[in-house]
């Protein structure tokens, strides 16, 4: 027989080293030797010793499922020795010792090891083969990367998922020599470069599922929101974006000649400051630029407009203003030659009426630093119908003998026609020339917008008495025209003469009176000041007056000049000549018309305690309209300034009394005005617990301390059940919530004390007033309504009512004034109606009567009473004289 090389050299070797180990083995082989060799017949002279092993497994690598099972045994060569397997992971897979059957337990690789006990001659062998678990199949759902822009700082990336949770993923580039971005095994991802590369996830295995990898492309993109512009010039600031990219971002302007970064980091904005170029850099917070862009600014339009206007036919003149947002000079024209009777216009834009059409007037404005210049063109249209004219200057004085005047008038057309004198009035015959005052001279406007001139000079012995100066016919281009309208204020103005001889007849000395009395003209005198009867032919029983705007006549005139004596109302605050509208030796007088007492009332006391609320302040009710009031405290004498007045509200500082003052300022023909009211500052309530007083309406307070408590110990504060709609504590504090009685108790080391608390009820703050006027009446037989018609929720004159209590409304008003005797409310209509016959009134019989408001007592709540108001009734309309006394004529 031959054996083979390899058995023969482990023969070899172990053999020699067994002999040399133990002797008896080498008699034991001598002694077995020699037979072996006889019995086969075979010479030994050519032995060859081949090596063998002695334990080995027939596969190297093996698979199993996840909870299945496999056996591979190992081979035994030569030695009995024992068997016995173990797993290198016994977390992968597990093995019968004896057996060496292998079960699955999760996804992954092992190592099988099978050891061989030594048995003499034999040593101890191992042996081993790979196991691999499968476990199920893992699927990856889609997996797609966002894009992210440029200069993004490092971010984690998105993980794919899977139908395994738990396992643990690695990242790699698929093309790891790319320039775009890398990436760490735990996936934070630095960004490079604008491109697009892949990233590889690979999902170790877990648990009864197997690894496995998939894809994902991630693309960097170049950074958007800041382009190249081309923009006109603003002065408006540029809202730019806060972040690019999803990156906050801070911005830079390359030329701050042209644009500056202005706003806020929330809200960036640029500026625009001139015409030209300029690169706009943005920075991430790590200072990364991520994008430019080149602004070009251009010149901007100006945005000028003219819109069209269109004129009354009595418009005189006017200036054109064009709109613009450039301050550039702006000058007006009209182009066209066609129109020269319609308007004449200025560069600075003041047009001038010449006649009715339309003209079209253009616009330029010139450039102006970042503005373009521009032309626009609008219409003037000017209306036609009555032409405009107006007397600008005339004599206001008492004219005397010789005196020369002149009367300046402006009509809105040119060239035209244009006719005055001046004139006196006959009962008979109307306003016809007179003779005392002589025309000189007449010059008529020389180009449009000037003046005609009419140059008059009174005789050397004139009448004295009242004069009229009218433009007779003012006619032009217009359609209208004004002819022989001596009644019209636009073309007349009353001229007074007095004729001094050594005996004249006056008026009296200068006299004054109060806007809104009623006017009565003075007697008339002779030189030695005595008293002219009224039947006597010199009496002046018409009178004229040179300023409407201070004292007019009402009702019907005598003629159309004078008006009698009562016939007269004030207009104004001011003066004007009275003079004698019938002809004849009279002097004027002077009347000088004083604003008018406001009448203010309604102005309450206030009191207020040192824990009250600051008092808001109200107007006190006034005839004047005016809200232009101020207010003052006035402090008493030896007294500490108890309040001061802040944002309109009365405030407390110490406890005493002062005076607190509104004052209206003069206006609307109504004199300044004061009216003053007690300010009374009380002490702070003193409270103790036994019995805590408060009033409804006072702020929250602090609970006082029960007597005998020491100062450290803590105390809580309770109200009882039956008392908890009086007060709460809120935060510590007593916050009351209606008046009332209530316990409240006291807890301090489980021994309860027991006070009481009093919300006494409030004085309502009941503020009522309507403006204390004479409320004009001329219905005859006939109801009127009263100004507050039902609790001030229907007042038809302006009623007020401020109240903070809930209780009911009363308005107990009086009776009627004068000589009715209709007393109101009665049984059979509501007292807001009241009732007026035939008799009128006039202010001076004019009654004044009360009006007040009452409210009832609540819960909360006191009863109170306002302050009255007072008001009065007088007809003033279709009045006549008859029978010796003032009437309604219900009938004209």
């Amino acid at each position: 027989m031959r054996l083979v090389p390899r058995f023969a050299a482990w023969f070899a070797r172990s053999l020699v080293q067994g002999l040399v180990q133990r002797p008896w083995r080498c008699l034991l082989l001598l002694t077995l030797g020699t037979p072996f060799a006889w019995a086969t017949g075979v010479s030994i002279n050519h032995l060859v010793i081949t090596n063998v092993k002695q334990l080995s497994f027939a596969q190297a690598r093996m698979e199993v499922p996840v909870g299945g099972h496999t056996t591979q045994t190992a081979t035994v060569r030569l030695s009995p020795g024992a068997v016995t397997y173990r797993s290198g992971d016994t977390a992968v897979a597990t093995v019968n010792a004896q057996t060496g059957q292998v079960s699955g337990v999760l996804s992954g690789e092992t190592t099988i090891v099978a050891t061989q006990a030594a048995s003499p001659p034999y040593p101890a062998a191992s042996a081993s083969y790979t196991l691999q678990v499968k476990g199920q199949p893992l699927t990856f759902h889609p997996w797609q990367l966002a894009s992210v822009a440029y200069g993004v700082p490092s971010f984690q990336i998105a993980p794919p998922t899977s139908n395994v949770q738990g396992a643990t993923i690695v990242y790699s580039l698929k093309d790891q020599a790319t320039a775009v971005a890398s990436i760490t095994e735990q996936g934070l991802v630095t960004v490079k470069a604008v491109g697009k590369t892949t990233i590889v996830a690979t999902q170790k295995p877990f648990g009864a599922y197997d690894g496995g990898t998939t894809e994902a492309e991630l693309e960097v993109t170049a950074v958007t929101g800041l382009n190249d512009r081309e923009i006109p010039y603003t002065a408006v600031p540029i809202d730019l974006p806060p972040q690019l990219g999803g990156q906050p971002v801070t911005y830079a302007s390359g030329n701050t000649g042209v644009a500056t970064l202005t706003g806020t980091s929330a809200q960036p904005q640029v500026s625009l400051k001139g015409l030209g170029q300029t690169q706009l850099k943005a920075a991430n917070a790590a200072g990364t630029v991520i994008a430019t862009a080149t602004w070009t600014v251009i010149a901007a339009p100006s945005g000028l407009n003219l819109a069209n206007v269109t004129l009354p036919s009595t418009t005189f003149e006017t200036t054109l203003q064009a709109s613009s947002d450039s301050p550039g000079a702006i000058s007006y024209s009209i182009p066209s030659q066609d129109t020269p009777n319609i308007a004449e216009l200025s560069p600075s834009g003041h047009l001038l009426v010449k006649g009715p059409g339309t003209v079209q007037v253009q616009v330029s404005q010139a450039a102006s630093g970042p503005y373009a210049a521009a032309t626009t063109t609008a219409s003037v249209t000017i209306s036609d119908g009555r032409p405009g004219v107006v007397i600008t200057s005339w004599p206001t004085q008492v004219l005397h003998a010789n005196d020369t005047f002149e009367v300046r008038y402006r009509v809105n057309y040119f060239p035209g026609g244009v006719s005055g004198g001046v004139f006196s009035y006959n009962g008979s015959t109307g306003w016809g020339t007179d003779g005392n005052i002589q025309r000189v001279s007449y010059t008529p406007p020389p180009a449009a917008g000037q003046e005609g001139v009419f140059v008059f000079k009174v005789v050397d012995h004139p009448l004295t008495g009242g004069y009229r100066f009218a433009l007779t016919y003012v006619g032009g281009p217009f359609s209208g025209y004004l002819e022989g309208e001596f009644d019209n204020p636009d073309v007349y103005r009353d001229i007074a003469v007095q004729y001094i001889n050594p005996h004249p007849l006056n008026l009296g000395p200068a006299w004054q009176m109060v806007y809104g009395d009623k006017p009565v003209m003075p007697p008339t005198y002779d030189d030695a000041g005595n008293l002219i009867a009224t039947n006597d032919p010199r009496y002046c029983p018409y009178f004229m007056s040179s300023n409407p705007n201070v004292l007019r006549g009402v009702g019907v005139p005598f003629g159309s000049a004078a008006y009698d004596k009562d016939h007269w109302e004030t207009t104004g605050v001011g003066q004007t000549t009275i003079s004698c509208g019938k002809t004849g030796d009279y002097l004027s007088t002077t009347l000088t018309v004083i604003g008018a007492d406001p009448r203010l009332q309604a102005f309450p006391a206030v009191t207020l305690g040192m824990d009250s609320n600051p008092y808001p302040l109200l107007p006190a009710a006034s005839l004047n309209p005016s809200s232009d009031w101020r207010y003052e405290i006035v402090q008493t004498p030896g007294q500490p300034v108890v309040a001061q007045i802040q944002n309109g509200q009365v405030v407390p500082l110490a406890a005493g009394t002062a005076t607190l003052r509104a004052t209206q300022a003069a206006s609307n023909n109504f004199r300044e005005a004061s009216i003053d009211a007690t300010l009374t500052v009380t002490p702070a309530q003193a409270r103790v617990f036994d019995n805590i007083v408060a009033t409804f309406g006072d702020p929250d307070f602090d609970v006082p301390r029960p007597q005998g408590i020491p100062g450290n110990a803590p105390v809580s504060y309770q109200f009882p059940q039956a008392g908890q709609d009086v007060a709460t504590l809120i935060g510590g504090k007593i916050h009351i919530l209606h008046a009332g009685t209530t316990p409240i108790q006291a807890v301090v080391g489980g021994t309860t004390y027991t006070g009481t608390l009093t919300v006494n009820k409030a004085k309502p703050r009941l503020f009522f007033y309507f403006t204390p006027q004479l409320f004009f009446s001329s219905t005859c037989g006939q109801e009127w309504t009263w100004p507050i018609a039902n609790q001030g929720t229907n007042n038809t004159v302006g009623g007020t009512l401020i109240t903070n209590s809930d209780g009911p409304l009363f308005y107990p008003m009086g009776s009627e004034p004068g000589n009715i005797g209709n007393a109101g409310p009665n049984q059979f209509k509501p007292y807001y109606l009241r009732w007026i016959n035939h008799r009128a009134y006039t202010p001076e019989m004019a009654v004044w009567s009360d009006a007040w408001v009452e409210q009832g007592a609540t819960r909360d709540f006191e009863a109170a009473t306002s302050e009255k108001i007072q008001f009065s009734v007088w007809g003033n309309d279709r009045v006549i004289f008859s029978n010796g006394q003032w009437v309604l004529s219900c009938n004209q």
